[in-house]
């Protein structure tokens, strides 16, 4: 594992009580790694415990057990600024970000490079321009961004995080807002980034195209890991869903496509 970017190393991670007084469940001895330029997919049920995995790997949700490394660095050991420097998130929710334009949100991103009063300098605003470009939002970048569809917001919070120059991008479901045709591009562009990826995923068939390993969770544990081909059986997906599929090679790309059988 010499030379992984993330590593967590024995992580349990156990939510406070709800009002109910029944608590959910928890996250026990994982161990996951990412190197450099790699795109690693989580997928699993609801409530398996993707989002409580990223949320400990982003230091948003601090884990009672094991350690989180980044780099090789104990990330819960460093400041909220040194870590902002080199992981870029972008989540489920929608931030409020009230009144503020898409470039303004965009510009966020830079934040954690600069000094206290720094003002956005020619780099950051070329960094941004980038940005805007990629993600196809540039006819946007003057609207309000509370005002966006869904898939435009998604695409204007990934445009903070590449231009936050991060070393590790985490999504959590990033796909969740956007039609197919900006899925595709949105993972691909992320894809080309060329920087050290995870993401939990829904679509297992794009999760199959992009992602170079993946991880299987299922009640706070991890089920399997491995290439695609090595992960997303028929047998594997079975047990993790309580679904039956047919897995077949896809046309185009020759990576796993699945089918779900009806009832």
């Amino acid at each position: 594992m010499t030379g992984a970017l993330l590593t967590l190393r024995d992580l349990s991670w156990t939510p406070a009580l709800g009002g109910s007084g029944v608590r959910p469940f928890t996250l026990k001895k994982i161990n996951m790694r990412i190197e450099p330029g790699e795109f690693v997919g989580v997928i699993g049920p609801n409530g398996g415990g993707k989002t409580s995995l990223l949320r400990c790997a982003m230091r948003y949700s601090k884990p009672q057990g094991g350690r989180v490394g980044l780099t090789g660095y104990d990330l819960w050991a460093q400041s909220a600024r040194w870590s902002a420097q080199r992981i870029a998130v972008v989540g489920q929710e929608f931030p409020s970000e009230f009144g503020l334009s898409v470039r303004e949100v965009v510009a966020m991103g830079r934040i954690p490079h600069q000094g206290g009063f720094q003002s956005e300098s020619s780099t950051d605003r070329l960094m941004i321009n980038a940005a805007l470009e990629a993600m196809g939002i540039v006819h946007l970048q003057h609207h309000e961004f509370g005002l966006l569809s869904g898939g435009e917001k998604q695409r204007t919070l990934l445009a903070r995080a590449v231009v936050q120059d991060p070393e590790l991008l985490i999504l959590d479901e990033p796909t969740n807002h956007l039609d197919p045709k900006h899925q595709v591009e949105l993972l691909t562009h992320v894809k080309r980034l060329g920087i050290a990826v995870v993401s939990s995923l829904h679509d297992l068939n794009l999760a199959a195209a992009f992602c170079d390993r993946i991880y299987v969770m299922k009640d706070g544990q991890i089920a399997a890991e491995g290439r695609p081909w090595d992960v997303l059986t028929a047998d594997t997906l079975f047990e993790t869903y309580g679904a039956e599929a047919i897995v077949d090679a896809h046309p185009q790309t020759g990576t796993p496509r699945i089918t779900w059988k009806f009832v």
